[in-house]
């Protein structure tokens, strides 16, 4: 059987990669952290009332960056002064945290064994010079953890 050329809707070679974006911030410390926050409010009382058992109050996570270099500007913030920038990973990392003791729970960095994983992709720039970076907070059941790295599964990957 011959396909037409009408029939073929593609001859692409490669697959994009796909990226849950459940929250979309301007690529600012204050903005990251009250981006993470709105997630994690939702995600965290799930964690705490679905209690794995012998699971207590730990709350094991990691932080994915595509940039792993990234900062963030410390706007705002007199004690930084006027142009200092911070580790976008290390402002996931806190404000993680935070909001684990803020609902009694206790977030502990595990990059080996996560629960949940905080993904934040590159920053990119709109049209008019605005930096946005888009974030996101997996179940460890969505991303492949493995030395050179975390990254989230294909359809392919998962196992029923």
């Amino acid at each position: 059987w011959e396909l037409e050329g009408q029939d073929i809707l593609s001859r692409t070679r490669y697959c994009q990669r796909i990226f849950p974006v459940q929250t979309l911030c301007l690529f600012t410390e204050a903005a990251v952290q009250q981006g993470l926050r709105s997630i994690l409010g939702t995600t965290l009382r799930e964690y705490k009332s679905g209690g794995e058992e012998g699971s207590g109050t730990a709350v094991p996570f990691s932080v994915w960056c595509r940039q792993r270099l990234a900062r963030v500007s410390a706007e705002g913030d007199e004690a930084q002064g006027e142009g200092q920038t911070k580790s976008l990973l290390d402002v996931l990392a806190t404000t993680f945290q935070a909001c684990c003791s803020e609902m009694g729970l206790e977030g502990v960095v595990n990059l080996k064994t996560p629960k949940l994983v905080v993904l934040a992709e590159g920053s990119f720039q709109s049209a008019d010079g605005v930096a946005f970076v888009p974030l996101s907070v997996c179940p460890v059941d969505m991303v492949q953890i493995k030395s050179s790295g975390t990254a989230l599964k294909t359809l392919f990957d998962v196992k029923k």
